[in-house]
């Protein structure tokens, strides 16, 4: 089973910087991770932040995750907040999902990254992610 691994980032002047590691808070529920995020065994179709690839520029906390491992990754991925909330948004109408999302830190992520938009603006607040 996939474990995911990543960061939420701010880009504040310009440059991206890395604040939360994911791969510590979001767990326990990795069907969940790879339904948002399409890994292994999960059609793409079924969210639009899935396997998106890296963006162009890459804060240095999270290269420090993802390069030592980058031969032995897969379906990386990553999201703007406005992008994730309107997809976990979306999935929060149906009861499945909703208790998917319950059953992980998934929403305090969701919560640590609004506080971050609201001081830097949504658009320049993501989160960045892999599994193995």
């Amino acid at each position: 089973m996939s474990q995911m691994y990543g960061a939420v980032e701010f880009c504040e002047l310009g440059e991206w910087n890395a604040l939360i590691n994911v791969g510590v808070l979001v767990v326990g529920n990795s069907q969940f991770n790879r339904l948002l995020f399409g890994a292994r065994g999960i059609p793409h179709s079924l969210s639009k932040l899935a396997r998106r690839g890296l963006p162009g520029e890459l804060s240095v906390g999270f290269c420090a995750q993802y390069d030592p491992v980058r031969p032995h990754v897969h379906a990386e991925t990553w999201a703007t907040l406005t992008e994730l909330e309107v997809q976990v948004d979306q999935w929060m109408r149906s009861a499945e999902l909703a208790e998917l999302l319950s059953d992980t830190n998934c929403l305090v992520v969701l919560e640590l990254m609004r506080v971050l938009g609201g001081r830097f603006g949504n658009d320049s607040v993501r989160i960045v992610v892999f599994f193995d």
